[in-house]
């Protein structure tokens, strides 16, 4: 029903003129003094336990060349079945130290809805003060303790994990999308002069704040705002409600498979879901398993069902029983 609602509002509205701001905001986070996400908000956080000291993590960093150096690794659980892992730089000292900035940042995120939080895999945080950031072909998002200080000051941060977490877990699906483009190109106007700034990398992110708030707090905006952002980008609005429903709970127990990316199109997964479920369903030895293995094409689980003699459709089934065996949540 929302999804007809938004194509039915992108044609009435494609004709309409552009709606301005009486002023521009800069930004969706440090641009205003809206309180979106508040200290009061309930968080899902369940856990936070530490996996181990990593000598080669992979960890992005503006201030430094080079990808990978140690970090203690933490766990990080939420009660409606989502996780994440959490890279703490091990410059800040000790895993208790590491331990104390990680929960920073883990409670806090357990107040963002499930439904986006699910895509975010990996939390890295480093020393310093640079701006967040985040990667949306990995799940990830990257954060300075300096910088998250002032933002805490500010009561920013959570806003600022939305944020980054909209880059983390939509961007990939939405940014880009048929349904996106309709939306922006009927709305006209952008809600922030980054926005506007950026409509490919940004728009999604600044919107989605904003969406956030009208569709589910629409009382922790001033009533002059909550109209102006409601007339600038209600298509967008509509598109994000569809994500996040209004009267439809905001944390809710996920499908953890839901948002795994586990993708049998890339050989290398492929061919360790594959040995899994030869080695448990049939029983092939591992030698075995690894000479069928060599010289495999693209479309492995057809030829390795011809290459073994074993039914396709029925072998198919089993590699996506298996599918994500060696995935974190699977041992949930």
């Amino acid at each position: 029903m929302i999804l007809c609602r938004l194509v039915m509002i992108v044609f009435l509205v494609c004709a309409a003129s552009p709606v301005s701001f009486a002023q521009d905001y800069s930004t969706s986070i440090v641009g205003t003094d809206f309180d979106l996400i508040t200290d009061a908000d309930p968080s899902c956080f369940e856990s936070l336990t530490f996996d181990r000291l990593e000598k080669r993590a992979e960890m992005p960093d503006k201030t430094r060349a080079g990808l990978f150096r140690p970090a203690y690794v933490f766990l990080s659980k939420y009660s409606d079945a989502t996780q994440l892992r959490v890279f703490v730089d091990a410059r800040f000292g000790d895993e208790d130290t590491a331990f104390g900035e990680a929960m920073r940042y883990v409670e806090r995120l357990g107040k963002i809805p499930t439904a986006l939080r699910g895509g975010v895999k990996r939390l890295v945080v480093h020393q310093l003060d640079q701006e967040t950031t985040a990667f949306s072909d990995r799940g990830l998002i990257v954060v300075y303790s300096a910088n998250a200080t002032k933002r805490i000051a500010d009561n920013d941060l959570e806003e600022t994990l939305f944020h980054e977490s909209v880059h983390a877990s939509w961007d990939g699906k939405h940014a880009k999308s048929k349904g996106w483009k309709r939306a922006q190109a009927a709305d006209g106007s952008f809600v922030t002069m980054y926005a506007k700034r950026k409509p490919e990398l940004e728009d999604l992110a600044e919107s989605a704040l904003f969406a956030f708030a009208v569709i589910h707090h629409p009382d922790r905006l001033p009533e002059d705002d909550l109209k102006r952002i409601k007339q600038s980008i209600p298509n967008r609005i509509l598109f994000i409600e569809s994500l996040i429903p209004a009267g439809k709970p905001l944390i809710f127990k996920a499908d953890a498979t839901s948002f795994c990316d586990v993708d049998l199109s890339r050989t290398g997964t492929a061919k360790d879901i594959i040995a899994n479920t030869l080695s448990q369903h049939y029983q092939f030895s591992e030698s075995e398993i690894a000479e069928c293995m060599e010289n495999l094409g693209e479309e492995l689980i057809i030829a390795t069902a011809r290459k073994l003699n074993l039914n396709e459709k029925e072998f198919r089934r089993k590699v996506e029983e298996l599918k994500h065996v060696n995935c974190e949540h699977s041992n949930r």
